[in-house]
C-alpha cells in the first residue's frame, strides 16, 4: 500500500526471546558433508531486521519528567480533561522542550494556569510532591507503572470511603502503598509492630529526631531564653526507646531507603495505621495475621482459668514485653 507506514511497539528483547526459544538448537550443520554451521542466536536479530523496517528506541523518561508525570496525573484525576489541565500540560510541554535545564512545575505555575480550581488540586499537589521521588525510582520512570499505581491509589481511597473509613487520608495510604509495592517485608513488618491503638512507635522516634534538629537550628537566643529553655526541657519527661517485636524490624529502621522512606510526608506519628491495611487486603490480612493472631490460643488459654492457662505455662514465660502487656491487656478488659 502506498503512503502507509505500519507502526510496531515491541520489546526487542522479548522478540529475540521467543526467537531462540522456538529455534532451541544453537548449531546445526546445514548439510552431512558441510563443515559449514549455522548460528541460530543470529536468527533474532535476522527477524528483527526485516520486520523492522525502521528501528526507534524510545528513551525511559528521567526522574524530573516522572516527577511532572505524577503530578499531571494527581492533577487530572480532579479536574478531569478541562482547559486548566491543558494548559498545565502545555506548561509541562514548553519546559520539556529544554530537558537540560529541566526544572519541576511551582506552585505559583500551578496556581496561575489552574485558576480558580486551584483550590481544589492542593491537597492532590501535596500527595504528588510527597511521592515524585520515591515512585519515580522505583519505576525506572515507567509510565505505565506509576499510572497503575496512581489508579490503585484512588481505586483504594475510593472504595475505602465507601467502606465508611471516613477516618481514611489519601496522603497517608499514599505513602502506606510506597512501601508494599516497594519493601514489602518492611509494609509487613510495621503490621506486627503496631500498638493496641493501631499506631506504630517508630514513627515517634522519627518525629522527636526531627524535633531535636528543630531545636539545634533554633538555638540562638539570648541567655534568658536559652534559661528558660532549658528549664522547659528539663520538665519534659525522656523519651523511652520503644521494644519491637521483631527484632530484625530495627535494623530495617537503618536502611537507607526505609529513612528515605520515613521523611517524607506526612508523619505517621499517632497514626492509626488499621484502616490503611484494611484498604489494601487484596494480598494479605496483616491485621488479624498478625499481633492478634499470634496470641489468640495463649489469650484463649489464660482466660481459661489456671487449669488451662497452665498448659501454656512455657509459652507464657517466653512472651516478650510487648506481647506480654497485650495479653494482660486484653484479657483484664474483659474481666
Amino acid at each position: 500500500m502506498e503512503n502507509t507506514a505500519f507502526i510496531i511497539a515491541a520489546d526487542d528483547a522479548m522478540i529475540r526471546y521467543s526467537v531462540k526459544e522456538y529455534f532451541p538448537r544453537v548449531l546445526e550443520k546445514e548439510g552431512e558433508d558441510s563443515t559449514k554451521t549455522i548460528d541460530y542466536n543470529q536468527f533474532s536479530e535476522k527477524y528483527l531486521e526485516k520486520l523492522i523496517q525502521v528501528p526507534m528506541h524510545i528513551p525511559r523518561i528521567g526522574i524530573a519528567e516522572a516527577e511532572m508525570y505524577v503530578l499531571l496525573l494527581m492533577i487530572e484525576s480532579k479536574l478531569g480533561e478541562t482547559e486548566e489541565l491543558i494548559g498545565l500540560a502545555n506548561a509541562v510541554i514548553k519546559k520539556l522542550s529544554r530537558p537540560w535545564a529541566l526544572e519541576p512545575l511551582t506552585s505559583e505555575e500551578i496556581k496561575r494556569v489552574a485558576g480558580e480550581k486551584y483550590e481544589s488540586v492542593i491537597e492532590n499537589v501535596k500527595i504528588a510532591k510527597s511521592i515524585d521521588k520515591i515512585l519515580a525510582e522505583n519505576t525506572n520512570g515507567n509510565p505505565r507503572n506509576i499510572k497503575r499505581f496512581l489508579n490503585m491509589l484512588l481505586l483504594r481511597t475510593e472504595i475505602a470511603h465507601n467502606r465508611g473509613f471516613d477516618e481514611l487520608k489519601m496522603p497517608v495510604l499514599a505513602k502506606m502503598m510506597l512501601a508494599e509495592q516497594y519493601n514489602y517485608d518492611f509494609y509487613k513488618a510495621i503490621a506486627s509492630e503496631l500498638r493496641e491503638d493501631g499506631t506504630c512507635p517508630a514513627f515517634d522516634l522519627v518525629s522527636e529526631s526531627e524535633e531535636k534538629t528543630e531545636d539545634n537550628a533554633t538555638d540562638t537566643g539570648t541567655e534568658s531564653e536559652t534559661s528558660e529553655t532549658s528549664t522547659e526541657q528539663s520538665t519534659k519527661p525522656e523519651s523511652v526507646k520503644p521494644e519491637y517485636r521483631n527484632k530484625d524490624f530495627k535494623k530495617k529502621l537503618d536502611e537507607e531507603a526505609i529513612k528515605a522512606w520515613m521523611g517524607t510526608e506526612p508523619s505517621l506519628e499517632g497514626v492509626d495505621l488499621r484502616p490503611y491495611y484494611f484498604a489494601c487486603t487484596e494480598k494479605e490480612d496483616f491485621f488479624f495475621s498478625s499481633q492478634e493472631e499470634r496470641l489468640r490460643e495463649i489469650i484463649q488459654a489464660v482466660r481459661g482459668g489456671k487449669f488451662t492457662a497452665g498448659s501454656r505455662n512455657e509459652q507464657i514465660k517466653k512472651l516478650e514485653n510487648p506481647d506480654a502487656k497485650y495479653v494482660f491487656n486484653v484479657v483484664s478488659q474483659s474481666m
